[in-house]
């Protein structure tokens, strides 16, 4: 569902002050050698994003990152280090471990979830931690503005909605 204006401001104060904002893969460089191949000017998109990001947190009151600290580049076949823009190494990191996030939400009693960073309809989803399978127990949200959007055709609201609301 896509939310109408007025009602998505009172919204997204709430969810400000009240939810949990998770950044997914906040990285400095993408990792994936077929995903720079096929939209090379992926990290000049991603940083005008993070900076966003960046811009909105003093907005937040609960704020973490998830982000692998070592990925697998399947179509190179090796394993390799990820680099966290350096703004965001100080933030709990769940490192895409559902367990590690649900007990956050726990020890801080929270229902909401809002995700942001890279991609939408993409990692915002399909990690252990993304909306997929936080859905089952969490309201869910996803702030689309603070997303990266990979440049292809595919209609990734659509995607989303099945998991999340669209802020």
């Amino acid at each position: 569902m896509i939310l109408g204006h007025n009602f998505l401001n009172i919204l997204k104060m709430n969810l400000e002050k009240n939810a949990l904002w998770i950044i997914m893969d906040p990285w400095i460089k993408t990792p994936y050698q077929n995903d720079l191949i096929e939209y090379p000017n992926l990290d000049q998109s991603n940083l005008v994003v993070l900076e966003k990001i960046k811009n909105y947190i003093p907005n937040l009151n609960y704020v973490c990152v998830s982000c692998p600290l070592v990925v697998k580049d399947i179509d190179l076949n090796i394993f390799k280090r990820v680099y966290l823009d350096p703004y965001f190494k100080e933030f709990v990191n769940f490192k895409n471990n559902y367990n590690t996030f649900l007990k956050y939400m726990i020890k801080n009693n929270l229902s909401d979830v809002v995700y942001c960073g890279f991609h939408y309809g993409e990692c915002i989803l399909d990690k252990p931690d993304g909306a997929k399978y936080t859905s089952k127990k969490f309201n869910i949200f996803v702030k689309k503005d603070l997303c990266g959007v990979l440049p292809n055709n595919i209609d990734y609201d659509n995607l989303v909605l099945k998991y999340a609301k669209i802020i």
